[in-house]
């Protein structure tokens, strides 16, 4: 969807049908208000014999607010993924409707195999590993991270790959990432550099699972992902641990437990309390054993990045109505 949409694309406000097959699309604008909206349409039928009016209302939720950090921040009020109402599609050809869930990266893409931050512990007696560019494991700003992520955001020596960049959205596969950035408009050369939606860190994710003035049910019985990725232990090298590792297979994402508590997908973030290994091959690939096995999927929120789970976008205040 593109700015101009209402202005240039979709400009007419009627349609006539003349096959009893044919279908309709309405397009809504955006709705950036916390209140919801209606557009009542009028559909008038005609035949030889009879000729009468009806009415079908569209409805749009409002946004939900939650706080993070003394920022608010809004949240989608469903996800749209999970929902069809076309009697007239099989569902087999509709690449967006998944109600199982939508992976973090396409199943065969880069971005299944990839780390996107690089830890180094330049001080091995003492202080926490420094992640470059960004920490994408931990860092508690989801729109900075989809930033980088999506390629909107370069950095020297970081800069995501264009090929990556355009697997994040598959031709037949929809993934975390893409379906919350896809919620944003688009300029006129299909451009986008504003981000107002997108996937949220695992702070902001949990924040929202615990806080929000919303029906709990889906957040406790559902894994939701986060746009961080997840961590393998330390290189050891001479008994002293250099080098902080990211897991290029796994995600985060996390869910309630019946106590309000959320299901957790890292252990302690201090440098010492990591787990560490002196194997090269224990922190570079799927890395599962010892501590982080109790974290990681389905005992917690570190998962495959290619496992369905639940997907709840967010976005920035800037633009959006509270009346």
């Amino acid at each position: 969807f593109t700015e101009d949409m209402l202005e240039n694309v979709v400009k007419e406000t009627t349609a006539t049908v003349t096959h009893s097959r044919d279908r309709i699309y309405f397009y809504l604008d955006e709705n950036a208000s916390t209140q919801a909206r209606t557009a009542r349409v009028e559909v008038k039928y005609k035949s030889a014999n009879e000729e009468r009016t009806d009415y079908i209302e569209l409805v749009q939720a409002g946004l939900i607010p939650f706080t993070y950090n003394g920022t608010t921040y809004y949240m989608e009020a469903y996800e749209e993924y999970t929902m069809h109402y076309d009697p007239l599609d099989p569902h087999g050809t509709t690449g967006w409707y998944d109600p199982e869930g939508i992976p973090w990266a396409a199943e065969g893409t880069p971005q299944n195999n990839k780390a996107f931050s690089d830890g180094v512990l330049n001080n091995p007696f003492g202080g926490d590993v420094i992640w470059s560019p960004i920490d994408v494991i931990h860092g508690s700003d989801g729109q900075t991270i989809c930033k980088y992520i999506m390629g909107i955001q370069t950095y020297s020596d970081y800069n995501v790959d264009q090929i990556l960049i355009n697997k994040i959205f598959p031709e037949k596969s929809v993934t975390a990432i893409g379906s919350a950035c896809s919620k944003n408009k688009k300029t006129s050369s299909l451009s986008n550099q504003q981000l107002h939606w997108f996937l949220p860190s695992i702070e902001q994710l949990g924040t929202m699972m615990t806080s929000a003035n919303v029906d709990k049910s889906n957040f406790e019985e559902y894994f939701y992902w986060s746009v961080n990725t997840a961590r393998n232990p330390n290189r050891t090298v001479s008994g002293l641990r250099v080098r902080g590792r990211e897991n290029p297979f796994r995600a985060r994402a996390t869910k309630l437990n019946s106590n309000g508590s959320l299901v957790l997908s890292e252990v302690t973030n201090t440098v010492w309390g990591y787990p560490s290994s002196t194997s090269d091959d224990a922190v570079t690939s799927d890395y599962t054993s010892g501590d982080y096995n109790s974290i990681s999927y389905p005992n917690g929120g570190r998962t495959l990045r290619t496992q369905k789970l639940r997907v709840r976008a967010i976005r920035v205040a800037d633009g959006v109505s509270t009346n």
